[in-house]
């Protein structure tokens, strides 16, 4: 009993000593998987793993969205997409910094033209805000026609 007893009163101290060790090496961990976009891209788009593609991803993505002012839905192609075209534009100017390049991609969203159905969903819904808008004879032409329907 008293060996058991004893064995036991140095738990803690093992405990401790473990989770000091474990606090400590969270840091170094963490420390790798951060992104720094202020580098240049070159060295941003070197990935190791999959964590780094989707932290550069994930970043670009939301840069992109902030920039054209609406979400982007994101999945393994959209990413694979996204970071494709980016090293291309990284390979023309590597001394880039990755910021800088983000930037260049958002100004080309932003540039590029909306598809018509975009285009045409908006001026829809602006006839429903009009103040003198007929809500009835407007839901009424949202009614598809038998041209509009396929088998």
């Amino acid at each position: 009993m008293f060996s058991l007893c004893s064995k036991f009163r140095r738990f803690p101290s093992v405990f401790s000593a473990l989770c000091l060790s474990a606090a400590l090496a969270l840091p170094v961990q963490a420390a790798r998987d951060k992104f720094d976009p202020s580098q240049p891209c070159v060295s941003v788009l070197v990935f190791e793993d999959v964590v780094d593609r989707v932290l550069v991803g994930a970043w670009v993505s939301g840069y992109l969205a902030k920039a054209e002012g609406r979400l982007r839905v994101m999945g393994p192609e959209e990413l694979s997409k996204i970071l494709t075209v980016l090293q291309n534009m990284c390979s023309s100017s590597p001394g880039l910094r990755f910021s800088a390049l983000a930037e260049q991609l958002a100004q080309k969203a932003v540039a590029a033209p909306r598809p018509r159905a975009s285009v045409a969903a908006r001026q829809l819904l602006r006839r429903f805000f009009a103040a003198d808008a007929d809500y009835a004879a407007l839901t009424a032409g949202l009614k598809p026609r038998p041209g509009d329907v396929r088998a």
